[in-house]
């Protein structure tokens, strides 16, 4: 069946204007763009903690309202309401948890002088029973343990 279907795919790409029925190709700068340096950032914004943090450094100074009306002009709107609901919800499971593995590597990582790599902390934590599984443990080491 798949043979068949791709067989198909290829008969209907095929040029019936050229003598050897050669098969349609797209042009090369529509195949390889030379312009890749915002590929899929367009859209992109900062992570919303992020954002929280610098409204904290800087309410003080200027207030959140117009921080956030001048973050929306700078294309990362962020409604007051939301910095506000941000600020008053409890820390998620995940983001707990994250806490406790980070200190659980850091301090393993400290015991052994520096230089156990991912691969023996994780090993260690699960020596100990502090188990975190290989990809949390990975994430924690990667944000900077």
């Amino acid at each position: 069946m798949h043979a068949l279907s791709t067989r198909m795919a290829v008969e209907a790409r095929r040029d019936p204007d050229t003598a050897t029925g050669a098969i349609k190709r797209a042009a090369p700068s529509e195949r390889d763009p030379q312009e890749r340096v915002d590929f899929l950032r367009g859209g992109a914004r900062p992570p919303l903690p992020l954002i929280v943090a610098y409204i904290d450094e800087h309410k003080h100074e200027f207030g959140v309202e117009p921080i956030c009306a001048v973050l929306a002009g700078a294309g990362t709107k962020i409604a007051p309401s939301t910095y506000y609901a941000a600020r008053s919800r409890r820390p998620s499971a995940r983001a707990v948890r994250d806490e406790q593995v980070t200190a659980a590597i850091t301090q393993v990582h400290q015991d052994n002088y520096g230089v156990y790599g991912i691969r023996k902390v994780h090993a260690a934590l699960a020596r100990d029973g502090g188990v975190a599984s290989p990809p949390a443990s990975a994430r924690r080491w990667a944000t900077g343990h």
